[in-house]
């Protein structure tokens, strides 16, 4: 029996750019480092496409462009960031994919949102933009994609499968075979229930791939990772030692295709020589009868998922009660600090529902003398987004000419404007935002910013006062002022 292991990586950091200047504002927090992302580049980004292999002695042996043994996604935020500050990680990240034969990278949607607390157009549009971005970075389709933080429903598989994908990677608890799914009803709201929205009880996790038959007659393969190895890569101290962690794999494999799915900056930034780690395993899976290294395009290029599944709606792999911890009190939490609650996240999201609300009707209405058909330009103005920066200025020409309703330096400064308006209010959904304790940490300002400007710049071009709303709720509602 051929036992087939994956190490899946997650790339991702939330857009940190200013949205007057689109450059990062110094963050002392990442010292020595200028900010975050220069910061995670060096201790991660950077180390997997030079991973050590040390002899005995100490002294290297080798190095892997580890980017071409994992299979990964990459956040295309943090894609672009590479392409403008760090070119020979974003080059290495490439090399990798090519190395694999176009197997190890799978997309990721523009915004790292979560997808079904989203609207249908915001949702159609982040997907589209991500896939965008994926085919500009690798020079192919994409066939799969990563669900930020794995927060899935039908309605998000239905928008996936409408731009062409066929397969994503879920956590174990999230899917199973239809016949063992036997859901569980209760309610969702509640601060500290242990019951997940959408969870079920469903027996042993699963192990290979499944067929989920979706509402449209359509359906899309779910690939379970393996939850246990995957946490003790994460928390449990299993970089520690990369021989431990090859041999860990192995024992937990059993049928059909065993995936371990962590965070990238696992390897290097929250473990510190993690990347070596992971290239010891890599040598030592490369060494082992009847193992073998594979990604997931390549397992269901050769064993389809047939056997019928279900998945868990509204529910992810970080949240004991479904999605709730992007938009509720609901007692998930990233540290215990007396006196602390959530309660700020209801408001924050409702107040974006707004602002999407009001964007809307200013594309519907205000847009429309400036471009063609405002949401038709906003789908393809991932182009725009995704170009390399040599081929940027040649993109928004072609856009422009595709949209403007009327070419001039004034049309066309004020087409930009909407889609940069939009690009920000989309990126305003970043589940960071959601994720920690309180709402003055940098992540949650950061998605208060983007949508502060997104609401000055709509007022700029159709004479509202959104953006004086925005700061007013802002205060009554206690969340920080937008800066």
């Amino acid at each position: 029996m051929t036992r087939y292991i994956c190490v899946h990586g997650h790339a991702y950091q939330p857009p940190r750019e200013n949205p007057n200047t689109g450059e990062i504002d110094q963050q002392p927090t990442a010292a020595p480092f200028r900010n975050w992302n220069e910061r995670i580049n060096s201790e991660c980004y950077e180390p997997l496409a030079t991973a050590r292999v040390l002899r005995s002695d100490g002294q290297p042996e080798q190095r892997l462009n580890l980017w071409a043994s994992l299979s990964f996604d990459l956040g295309p935020t943090l894609g672009t960031w590479m392409d403008r500050h760090a070119p020979a990680t974003a080059a290495a990240v490439t090399s990798g994919d090519v190395s694999s034969g176009g197997t190890a990278a799978m997309a990721h949607p523009w915004v790292h949102a979560i997808l079904p607390l989203t609207n249908a157009r915001d949702r159609s549009t982040i997907v589209n933009w991500g896939l965008a971005e994926f085919t500009s970075r690798f020079g192919r389709q994409a066939s799969g994609m990563w669900l930020p933080e794995t927060a899935v429903d039908s309605a998000s598989l239905e928008t996936l499968v409408d731009h062409g994908i066929s397969w994503t990677m879920l956590a174990p608890h999230q899917c199973h075979p239809l016949e063992a799914f036997h859901p569980i009803q209760h309610s969702s709201d509640t601060p500290g229930s242990t019951a997940q929205a959408g969870s079920s009880e469903m027996g042993e996790p699963p192990r290979t791939p499944l067929l989920v038959h979706l509402p449209s007659g359509r359906s899309i393969a779910v690939i379970p990772y393996d939850g246990p190895t995957s946490h003790a890569v994460a928390f449990g101290g299993l970089l520690n030692d990369g021989v431990r962690f090859a041999h860990a794999v192995v024992d937990a494999a059993a049928d059909g295709l065993t995936i371990v799915s962590t965070d990238i900056e696992s390897f290097g930034h929250h473990h510190r020589f993690g990347e070596m780690a992971l290239a010891r395993a890599v040598i030592e899976w490369s060494a082992m009868a009847g193992v073998e290294l594979i990604r997931p395009a390549e397992y269901l290029a050769r064993f389809p998922a047939v056997e019928p599944g279900a998945i868990a709606e509204l529910s992810s792999w970080s949240c004991a009660h479904g999605v709730e911890r992007w938009r509720s009190n609901c007692g998930c939490r990233f540290e215990e600090v007396a006196g602390q609650d959530q309660s700020w996240r209801r408001p924050l999201r409702d107040v974006l529902d707004v602002v999407a609300e009001q964007a809307g009707r200013a594309l519907d209405g205000s847009a429309t003398r400036d471009l063609i058909d405002p949401w038709n330009a906003r789908e393809e103005y991932g182009a725009v987004l995704s170009a390399p920066p040599d081929l940027r200025e040649q993109a928004i020409e072609q856009f422009l000419d595709s949209h403007s309703v009327a070419r001039s330096p004034q049309s066309d400064q004020r087409c930009l404007q909407w889609m940069n308006a939009e690009r920000l209010r989309l990126e305003a959904w970043s589940s960071c935002a959601w994720f920690f304790d309180a709402p003055d940490r940098i992540e949650t300002l950061q998605s208060i910013r983007q949508a502060g400007s997104a609401c000055a710049q709509i007022d700029a071009l159709c004479g509202t006062n959104s953006r004086l709303w925005f700061d007013q709720v802002l205060r009554t509602t206690g969340l920080v002022q937008a800066p």
